[in-house]
């Protein structure tokens, strides 16, 4: 009798414990990928005050843009014509079981870095199930952050 309460105990605690970490997994992948569209914009803001030579020119437009629902964003670089030189589209987010929930393009122009059109941006990045939220804030001085609640207006 004993034994039976003891493994009804030790069932029930590895009932509670599964259902805590199935809940952390969207919790930290959104986490991670917001990490990674953070990581992603500052190195753009980088390659926009040091320059980037593609090809035989430089770019002069640094372009981040995500649209809402997506699950990829893109990078792009045009010259001083606006011609587009490359365009690079991240790994798919959907393996991370997370998408893009708001629609945003802002660039990085050459030499000074600074964000135009000028304002500031939220990207928000959602769980697949809805419980979990990140932001990365993109504010007009260049300032990039991710916090877990919403980006300044």
């Amino acid at each position: 009798m004993e034994l039976l309460i003891v493994l009804s105990i030790m069932i029930i605690m590895t009932g509670v414990l599964y259902a805590n970490q199935n809940s952390k997994k969207s919790s930290i992948a959104v986490e991670s990928a917001g990490r990674i569209v953070a990581a992603q914009i500052r190195a753009l803001q980088n390659e926009s005050l040091n320059g980037k030579k593609i090809g035989t020119e430089y770019a002069n437009q640094y372009i981040f843009d995500v649209a809402a629902n997506a699950t990829t964003y893109s990078v792009s670089y045009k010259n001083t014509a606006g011609t587009v030189l490359d365009t690079i589209v991240s790994d798919n987010f959907a393996t991370k079981k997370v998408k893009f929930n708001s629609t945003v393009s802002f660039y990085f122009k050459s030499p000074s870095a600074a964000v135009n059109p000028s304002a500031n941006y939220g990207i928000v990045i959602v769980s697949d199930d809805g419980n979990s939220t990140r932001y990365v804030c993109v504010s007009t001085l260049g300032a990039v952050t991710e916090q877990s609640g919403a980006c300044p207006a």
